[in-house]
């Protein structure tokens, strides 16, 4: 980065911490001023509302006053006199002295006359039951003991707060003996406290003092009053400051707090005024910048440069012999001297190193152990004759062209990269003197013992080699004697193997440096493991490739693991879940450890590990139960009210909810079975989810109410998800004709965080309660004509049939003189007397042939079925009786109830007749259609024992005229 920029970067950070500064300064002081001020003037306008409500107490003294010292109401206290009640106590009294309440009470305590009225009804109410704990002869209204003795105040009724006066009973020249007491009291209702806003040009609330259902704000501001400092300020927010006063009542003790609303206009005077100084600020501070900028362009950048750009052009020639300008007297000409000095000081140290460097490469060359020096890409830059004996290769070929990793055996690679890689990081980490395999020109093995150092004040490495190959080989031919001596410990070791490799526990063994000894046949499985895989590897590798998903951070978890381990501490019931090889699902495991005190693997350890993926898989199916519902997959009521605790934050707000009610649920259980009514929650539940997004919470809270819990959504966003739903129910309908769905929403936002999530659920469900009134009728349309098509597709009529039954129904209804307002539920009978008929089974209903007693038995139940599921439907409630008697006989050998003649509705006598005629003239599965003429001989051989023969007689004059206009 360049001086100019460092100098531009400083001079704007030092410019913008001082504005910082001055605005934390200027807020702290200047608003600190405008919000002390904006205090003394809410307390003001505090006060005045107390003077007002003060000067309302005051003037109902006086009145009371007035009325109690006069020699009427002295005498009227005594005597008791009709006439004083008649001629000064109407209702225009209690309307000119603007009070809701008077009594008089003598001077035993027995009250003489009470009276209270509503002022704004202009009518007499009952006197509040809530005085009578006040008008004792002991409480403060009735104690007056001398003539100027006076009581006013508020007092707490549970019809409201009241302003009461109380003043002793006088004569007119204000002459005792105390005759008693007169009390006049108004309500503190919204008409007075409306007044007292009025007069004082300000805003007023005012509650009970522990009011626990009073506004949360009043609560708080509640804790904040007392006697002391019975006026409370507090700012609403950036627009409005809130005012709480304390008022007492006649005990003083905390009666009614009252709540001043008042614009905040000296804050945003202040705000004004610091934004204008600041900016002021800000602008004086851009001019200095810029002027500072100049300045340090001409004295000093500008030169700075000149300077750098010859000390860049001596370093490209690499001439130490080059000089720079040096013009001027100030500090940057004294650095451009020592500059030529430092040049020349250069100049004089290059010819040393060159005459050092010839020095070292006689030493590195005569050395006697084989020496290279490899760079930081461990590509081999100097080698000496010794490592041309030892790898074959002449220098020429080796020095620039070779890397150090292309002498070294496969399996040393990675120790020798990881050793190059730690002396460059992490020198004091790096091995010094290790053992490899280097393979020469001649493919040829030699063990190497090698020393390696970084050369200081360079990347570069120094390697020095010494051959052991021939010691090496004395070492094999003595491993080889002592693993004679342990091959007999392995026959009885592998009797223990056999043993323990039979069990269901996985079972691990580890030696004293923690490394896979052995492992039985369970842990293999549970693992996905081979004993080539692992053996002599550390314990690390379970916890690196096969342990998954148990710790965030696998390295700190093995690190605590060796440390328990290292101090021999047992390890019990550790969780954890791999997934082996070839395997799909993750299994469980539970891990045990405790380490061997004595034999082969002192120091070692024992791993137990039982299979616990069953026990894991209850208690995740478990805990699904606890938070899902079953039929629905969607979230239950306990995890929603979860949610509504996390979510009362005001992180979350705005927070919107919506509820949805499916409607007639109920009809459709009890007309087309729990199955339908099921198929209807899970198809609700579906269009609510893909509604949403995944992560919205969306729950079934009860039999057919769903919700939705949305935070940080604004009323439009809301608003729009609720017209999302309506349009897939819409969607939905059109392509499920059958059995439609009707769903009531209803849906609530809260902004602040006063309002909890519960209220907002309240709120929301009475608003889906209102759609829900004006969608009741329109459902059971719906369910009216879904049954119908239902009733259609399980009976043997054609298209005609219902058209053809109704047409005659009516005229045999006219010709018998039935009403006319009775011809549409006739129509509606036609339609729905075989309703019964959707609880029959399929393989009975669609017989092709004749049924047997049992199935006839079954059959026969459809009215009793079509009379319970028409009773549930508010549209055919009137036509359920004539579904349960319309295979009644005329000679009482029908069913269900065997009744007989006149006891049969004459609907169901119209039904019977004509349902048969129409069933003998149409073809059915198991017979051809009759004539005309044969249907009417069989209802006529029928007649007086099946059907009712005046009925017959007048269906077949029906037919003969239609047949006779057809013809």
């Amino acid at each position: 980065m360049s001086l100019r920029k460092k100098a531009l970067i400083i001079i704007s950070i030092t410019v913008t911490i001082l504005v910082i500064l001055l605005y934390a300064v200027t807020k702290s002081i200047l608003l600190g001023s405008f919000n002390d001020l904006e205090q003394r003037s809410g307390r003001r306008d505090v006060q005045r509302i107390l003077n007002a409500l003060s000067d309302n107490v005051i003037t109902l003294n006086r009145k009371a006053g007035d009325w109690a010292t006069w020699d009427d109401t002295y005498r009227f206290v005594e005597d008791v006199n009709e006439n004083y009640i008649k001629v000064n106590l109407p209702d225009a009294t209690f309307v000119e002295l603007n009070i809701n309440f008077i009594s008089f009470i003598n001077s035993q305590g027995r009250i003489v006359f009470s009276k209270a009225f509503d002022l704004e009804n202009r009518k007499e109410i009952p006197v509040p039951n809530g005085l009578s704990q006040y008008l004792t002869i002991d409480n403060p209204l009735l104690s007056h003991h001398d003539k100027d003795s006076k009581v006013h105040g508020v007092i707490i009724l549970p019809e409201g707060p009241m302003l009461v006066a109380s003043r002793p009973v006088l004569t007119s020249d204000r002459q005792g003996p105390v005759n008693g007491s007169l009390i006049m009291g108004i309500y503190l209702n919204g008409t007075v406290i409306r007044r007292l806003a009025d007069i004082t040009g300000l805003t007023l609330d005012v509650s009970e003092f522990g009011n626990m259902n009073a506004p949360p704000d009043f609560q708080t501001a509640s804790s904040f009053l007392s006697e002391d400092a019975p006026v409370y300020i507090q700012p609403l927010d950036a627009e409005t400051i809130v005012g709480y006063a304390l008022v007492q009542d006649i005990y003083e003790e905390p009666g009614l707090i009252l709540k001043v609303s008042i614009p905040r206009e000296i804050y945003k005077q202040g705000q004004t005024s610091v934004r204008y100084f600041i900016l002021s600020m800000l602008a004086v501070c851009l001019v200095l910048t810029l002027m500072s900028l100049l300045l340090l362009e001409k004295t000093i950048l500008s030169r700075l440069a000149g300077l750098s750009s010859s000390v860049v052009n001596i370093g490209a020639s690499s001439n130490p012999a080059g000089r720079v300008s040096a013009s001027g007297s100030d500090e940057l000409s004294v650095l451009a001297s020592e500059i030529n000095k430092m040049l020349e000081s250069l100049e004089s140290s290059r010819r040393r190193l060159s005459e050092s460097e010839d020095l070292y490469r006689t030493v590195f060359e005569n050395t006697k152990n084989a020496t290279i020096i490899v760079e930081e890409d461990m590509t081999i830059s100097l080698a000496n004759t010794e490592f041309e004996r030892i790898s074959g290769y002449s220098k020429e070929e080796i020095e620039g062209r070779k890397k150090w990793t292309e002498f070294v055996a496969g399996e040393y690679l990675e120790r020798m990269e990881e050793n190059h890689l730690k002396r460059r990081t992490e020198p004091d980490f790096a091995t010094r003197n290790y053992e490899f395999h280097l393979i020469n020109r001649l493919s040829e093995v030699k063990d190497i013992i090698v020393t390696v150092s970084i050369i200081p004040g360079t990347r570069k490495s120094l390697a020095s080699l010494l051959d052991i190959t021939e010691r090496k080989r004395a070492e094999e031919a003595l491993r080889i004697a002592h693993q004679a001596l342990i091959e007999s410990e392995e026959k009885y070791r592998t009797m223990v193997d056999d043993v323990l490799d039979s069990s269901g526990v996985g079972i691990l063994i580890l030696d004293r440096d923690f490394k896979i000894v052995w492992l039985n046949r369970a842990l293999k499985s549970f693992m996905g493991l081979c004993q080539d895989e692992v053996a002599g590897k550390d314990i690390r590798i379970l916890i690196d490739q096969k342990i998954k998903h148990i710790f965030e951070d696998k390295e700190s978890f093995a690190q605590r693991l060796l440390s328990l381990y290292a101090v021999n501490k047992y390890v019990e019931n550790l969780e954890c879940h791999v997934l082996p090889a070839g395997e799909r699902r993750e299994r469980w495991l539970e891990h045990w450890s405790h380490p061997v005190k004595l034999g082969l693997y002192a120091g070692g350890r024992i791993e137990h590990y039982y299979d616990i993926t069953e026990r894991k898989r209850m208690e995740e199916q478990l805990k699904y139960l606890s938070l899902y519902d079953p039929l629905t997959g969607l979230h239950n009521r306990a995890y929603f009210n979860e949610e509504m605790r996390r979510l009362e934050g005001e992180r979350y707000l705005p927070l919107g909810v919506i509820v949805c009610d499916l409607d007639g649920l109920k009809l459709v259980n009890d007309t087309m079975g729990h199955d339908a009514g099921n198929d209807m929650l899970v198809s609700a539940a579906e269009i609510l989810k893909n509604c949403f997004r995944k992560g919205d919470m969306v729950a079934r809270i009860g039999g057919d109410e769903y919700v939705v819990l949305l935070p940080r959504i604004d009323l439009r966003s809301l608003e729009k998800a609720c017209q999302r739903i309506r349009e897939s129910i819409e969607k939905y309908n059109l392509a499920n004709p059958e059995i439609p769905l009707s769903m009531s929403i209803g849906f609530a936002i809260g902004e602040k965080s006063t309002r909890k999530p519960a209220e907002l659920f309240k709120e929301a469900d009475i608003n889906m309660y209102r759609e829900k009134l004006s969608h009741t009728q329109s459902t059971r349309s719906i369910i009216v004509q879904a049954l119908k098509k239902i009733l259609e597709t399980r009976d043997f009529a054609t298209e005609g049939h219902s058209e053809r039954m109704q047409d005659l129904v009516v005229q045999l209804a006219l010709a018998c003189g039935l009403p006319e307002y009775k011809l549409n539920d006739l129509r509606l009978f036609v339609l729905f007397h075989d309703l019964g008929k959707v609880g029959i089974p399929d393989r009975i209903l669609f017989k092709p042939c004749s049924l047997n007693n049992e199935e006839l038995n079954e059959i026969k139940k459809h009215c009793e079925i079509g009379f319970q599921i028409a009773n549930s439907v508010p549209d055919l409630v009137p036509i359920a009786d004539w579904i349960l008697k319309h295979h009644e006989s005329f000679d009482g050998k029908g069913y269900p109830s065997g009744l007989s003649g006149e006891n049969i509705p004459q609907e169901c006598r119209i039904l019977a007749i004509v349902d048969a005629y129409d069933a003998m003239t149409s073809d059915r599965p198991y017979r051809k259609a009759m004539t005309h003429e044969e249907a009417v001989a069989e209802l006529k051989r029928c007649s007086g024992t099946q059907f009712d023969s005046c009925l017959v007689q007048k269906f077949v004059q029906v037919l003969d005229e239609r047949l006779g206009v057809s013809c």
